[in-house]
């Protein structure tokens, strides 16, 4: 009896040590799963309430922020981690429909399985393009992005969510197409615009680049510059020249890295928006409702994606300047290192030629001084 409770202790005693890591690592997974479903939660509800209020009274929202948010936060999390961000995205969608603008309960699940729909499948193929990294200074991971952006998720969610709108209220079928061209626009401007960033930001692969020759300067300059020029050119209704601010966005895309210019961009789409809402500027000139929607949809999505392909392109340029410029110096190296090999080979060569006796033959003979050789290398 005294045996098996010594046998019991040790027992114990193994395994009560393992118990306490386990239950630690146990309560942090948990704990990170609950920080990360609140913020889930507090990004989706606050992007939706956003697309709503920088919108157009009665009409769908010129872009739709939780679109951005959803597919960004698939496609940087793990699989087995989906569960508790589609969850939170529920919550999200049922606040602010059910609970804060009186949508009918089983309209906004069908919104919500809508946008989950278009979020998984884009997330699902934007992975087997790009892998697991998504890299904005490269054109290829761009391309796919716009490509997933444009044709994969947003059509099948648009696709759900008209038909939900339809099934909804019958006298609507006429209205399938239209609400699928707003809902598919509206997605694909929420993805152009919000996704980038947040992936960019959370990779930490493109920063903006401080270069020695006042850099810094430079980049408050096109920040300064792009603000003042947005808000004089929305906010004047006599003249339609929006296209002032392009040219800024190309001056971030060209001397700033993905970061500076996808916040160039950002702030460009806000001050666009907010003008259009209000009816001031360059859109709002005589203009019908849906045309002026048209216009300044059509303006935000030729900037996003001219802007990050422009940023794309100018960045692979540039590592390909230092790529080369790393190529030559290494060259440089390995002809200094040939330069004095070949010196001291001429020099040990003198030396035994000097050192061999006069009766012996010599096998070769000394034809170039060290300068000839070193000139001919």
């Amino acid at each position: 009896m005294d045996e098996q409770t010594a046998g019991l202790d040790i027992v114990i005693h193994r395994f009560k040590p393992q118990t306490a890591p386990a239950a630690k690592a146990a309560f942090s997974d948990h704990g990170e799963r609950l920080v990360w479903f609140a913020v889930m939660f507090l990004a989706t509800f606050g992007g939706a309430e956003l697309g709503r209020a920088l919108s157009f009274p009665n009409v769908f929202a010129l872009y739709w922020p939780p679109s951005g948010i959803y597919l960004a936060a698939l496609f940087l999390a793990p699989p087995r981690r989906w569960p508790e961000f589609i969850i939170a995205s529920w919550g999200a969608n049922f606040c602010s429909d059910v609970l804060f603008h009186g949508t009918p309960g089983l309209l906004s699940t069908c919104f919500w399985v809508a946008n989950t729909i278009e979020a998984i499948s884009g997330a699902c193929v934007l992975r087997l393009c790009v892998g697991n990294s998504l890299q904005l200074n490269r054109v290829r991971d761009v391309v796919a992005l716009v490509l997933t952006a444009c044709f994969v998720g947003p059509v099948l969610g648009a696709t759900v969510g008209a038909g939900a709108i339809v099934l909804s209220d019958l006298s609507r079928i006429g209205e399938f197409g239209s609400s699928w061209l707003s809902w598919w626009i509206s997605s694909v401007l929420g993805i152009l615009l919000v996704a980038p960033p947040i992936i960019n930001f959370h990779t930490r692969l493109n920063r903006v680049t401080w270069r020695p020759a006042g850099r810094a300067n430079e980049a408050a300059c096109v920040l300064t510059c792009l603000v003042l020029i947005s808000v004089l050119v929305f906010h004047l209704q006599s003249l339609p020249i929006a296209f002032v601010a392009l040219p800024v966005l190309l001056w971030a895309g060209l001397r700033l890295d993905s970061a500076g210019t996808l916040l160039c961009s950002t702030m460009l789409a806000i001050v666009t928006i907010a003008s259009a809402v209000r009816g001031v500027g360059p859109f709002a000139i005589g203009q019908s409702l849906g045309t002026q929607i048209m216009i300044t949809q059509g303006f935000l999505g030729f900037s996003a994606l001219m802007t990050l392909l422009f940023a794309a392109v100018a960045q692979e340029r540039r590592q390909a300047l230092q790529q080369l410029k790393q190529q030559r110096e290494e060259l440089r190296s390995l002809r200094q290192q040939l330069k004095r090999h070949a010196a001291a080979e001429y020099a040990s060569t003198a030396y035994r030629r000097r050192m061999q006796p006069e009766s012996e033959e010599r096998p070769f003979r000394v034809v170039y001084s060290p300068g000839e050789v070193a000139e001919r290398l």
